[in-house]
Order: C-alpha cells, then structure tokens, then sequence
C-alpha cells in the first residue's frame, strides 16, 4: 500500500453485534492503519463497531439512516462514498452485504475490486446459483479456515484462483515479552510449586465443560496420576453463578476440593498460560478463536476436543493433541500421553510456537492482506 494508492481499501459491514466476527475485523483494520494503510471503515452510524473503530483511531464514515433501505439503496449510498473518494477495493464481511457489493459494481463503480473476507459457513438453505451469481462480481474471496475455503468451492463456476486463506491471527510480540517462569506465575496464582496443572479460562458456563474437567482429574487421579486442574474464570450472570455453585459442590463430591483451584479472570493472561503444563480448549471454537494461539506461543501444550476448528488448526499430534467429546478416557489418554512423555511436550511447545510465528502472526497476516490487496489493485479488471 503505496502513498499513490490514496483511499486504497474501503471495508464495509452493516452488524451492531461485537461478536467473534467483528472483533476479529476489528483488530484486522487496526493492524493495517499501523501498518500505514490507507484504509476506511464504513458502517452505520450510531453501530457498535463503528464507535469501537473510531476509538481505535481507525479512519471512519459512518452511513446515515442506512441499514432500514433496500439493497439497492443501500448499493446507490455507498457506491457515492466510494467514487467521491475513488477507493480501489471494497471489503465486505457480512453475507447480508455481498448483493449490494454485487450491485454496486455492476451498476454504479465498475472498476471497484470487490473482496468478501469470509468468517462464516455459507448459507446452506440458499440455492447455489444465487452464490454463484453474487461471486461472479467478486475478484478475491479471503477465507478464515481452510473448511470455509472447500465449501465455497463447492459453489459452481468458483474460480478457486480468487480463493486465499487469511485466518485469524495473534500479535505475538504483544504476549511474549510478558511471559514469566512457571515458578513465578505459581506464585502470582498462589498454586502448587511442583505439581502438574491443567487449566481452562473463560467465564463459568455449562457450554465450556468444566464439570467435564473435573470429572476428568478424579478419573485421572484414581488412576493414580497426579495431576490439579486450574480453572480461572468468572460469573456475572445468574446462570454463570449457578453453574460456578455447581462445580464447587462437584469438586466435593468427587473428592477434589484440593486439586481443583478456582481463580479469577485476569484480562493478561501470561500468568494462567505460564503457570499451567498444558491448556484445555473444551469447545469446538469458531473461526476466529485464537485462544488456543496465545497457549501455543507462550510454549503452553494445547489439550482440544476434536471439532473441524481445533483440527485444522492443532493437526493431531502436530501442533496440540486432540480427544473425543464427552470421552473421559481419551480425554485422560492424552494428558497423561502429554505429562509422561517429555520428548512429545518438547515438541507441541516447539511445532507450537513455530506455526503461530509463520502462519498466524500479526506481519505475517498484514503482510498477506497489503500483497493481496495491491495485487488486485494493479490487476486488470
């Protein structure tokens, strides 16, 4: 992205949600405008991410009384916003914004280069010409998961030369220079000094399973493995207090008030990752989860239930081991696989850290966006 590609990248999303999607979009607009490109995020006034931009310093026009018209109005708004400042490529992120995008070039900024930056499953009750037809106006499609990639080119008459995956990604400097030893995050934590932990984070909720996990240490210890489990979360809501009243009550009743430790959320988590042997991802995840990144660069083993995310990303016994949902025994196969075996460890940590560093870090991720984008801004139409 050159000073002569002025108004470069236009990215475009009508959500008010601040979910995985559009805080992933987020932290992608954010590295590029301190990368120095020339980027603009339009979305409509008074939404969530439009606010969050702005505060973040990212370039923004926000679209009056835009998201309540047709598509084709809102085709006709945008497409004005687009000439005036003669952008070069429209981004779009939501399914909902792809007919306008079509529009758009086909009707009113022909030489706009349109990219759809994928974060979700096509939807399957929508006839596969209609894509078809949609795609046929976009010049590149920006897949966050390598599944994503294959189910677009089910799609027929796809070009799957305009498909590349850009998926989420971590700034690994940000983690790694507040990383600390084992014995000084223990202690940070107040945990045992010499024993094996495994750990989970994230708030006190059934759907992470950490009744699962504590089912699993007293499974694990009655096979005379000595193993604690940290779970460091919190509960906000009457359904998180309720579930965390459950597990405390769980932890008596299999006998493991003393090898489960509770602590709160810290929003830097050096000290969890640091203080535990190896991270539990518990969910299937999404495709824009990169808790699992930040356990992998600071040299933490992941432990994951199998789901088409965590498998493509951990690529059993490659980059983290995966286990069964539900599945106690392969669930304790694995982490007593992973704590009896040091040469395996060595080399989750190592493989770990190497992956993040070349395929889901901060320059990596840039660096691809700002070549890709360039590509089609210089290619002809």
């Amino acid at each position: 992205m050159s000073d002569k590609d002025k108004n470069m990248l236009a990215i475009h999303c009508t959500s008010d949600q601040l979910s995985g999607l559009e805080n992933n979009a987020l932290k992608i607009m954010e590295w590029l405008n301190d990368a120095g490109a020339n980027l603009t995020y339009f979305g409509p006034a008074g939404f969530s991410a439009v606010k969050v931009a702005k505060e973040k310093n990212i370039p923004t026009v926000p679209l009056p009384v835009y998201v309540e018209q047709s598509t084709f109005k809102r085709a006709h708004i945008l497409s004005r916003y687009l000439k005036k400042g003669e952008y070069k490529v429209l981004m779009l992120l939501k399914p909902r914004d792809l007919a306008a995008a079509a529009i758009i070039k086909k009707i009113f900024y022909r030489s706009i280069k349109l990219v759809y930056y994928q974060h979700i499953e096509h939807n399957k009750q929508m006839k596969p010409w209609i894509f078809s037809l949609i795609f046929r106006s976009f010049d590149s499609i920006f897949e966050l998961r390598n599944y994503l990639l294959e189910q677009t080119l089910t799609i027929p008459r796809i070009n799957s030369n305009k498909l590349h995956i850009i998926p989420t990604g971590i700034d690994s400097e940000k983690i790694t220079k507040k990383l600390i030893t084992k014995e000084q995050a223990r202690k940070a934590l107040s945990l045992p000094a010499k024993k094996r932990i495994v750990g989970i984070v994230g708030k006190h909720s059934h759907k992470r399973k950490h009744h699962f996990l504590i089912r699993a240490i007293q499974f694990l210890r009655r096979n005379n493995y000595d193993v604690d489990l940290l779970i460091m979360g919190d509960s906000h809501k009457k359904h998180e207090k309720e579930y965390y009243a459950f597990l405390k009550e769980l932890t008596h009743e299999c006998n493991v008030e003393k090898y489960v430790h509770f602590r709160p959320c810290d929003e830097d988590l050096s000290n969890f990752f640091c203080s535990i042997d190896a991270f539990v991802h518990n969910i299937s995840g999404s495709p824009y989860d990169t808790i699992c990144l930040q356990a992998m660069i600071s040299g933490t083993p992941v432990i994951a239930v199998s789901s088409d995310n965590n498998k493509e990303l951990l690529e059993e016994g490659k980059y983290g081991l995966l286990y069964k949902a539900n599945d106690l025994e392969d669930f304790a196969a694995k982490t007593i696989r992973l704590i009896t075996q040091p040469k395996i460890e060595e080399h989750l940590i190592n493989e770990g850290k190497k992956v993040v560093q070349t395929t889901y870090d901060k320059p990596v991720i840039v660096s691809k966006i700002i070549d890709l984008t360039n590509k089609l801004i210089h290619s002809e139409s």
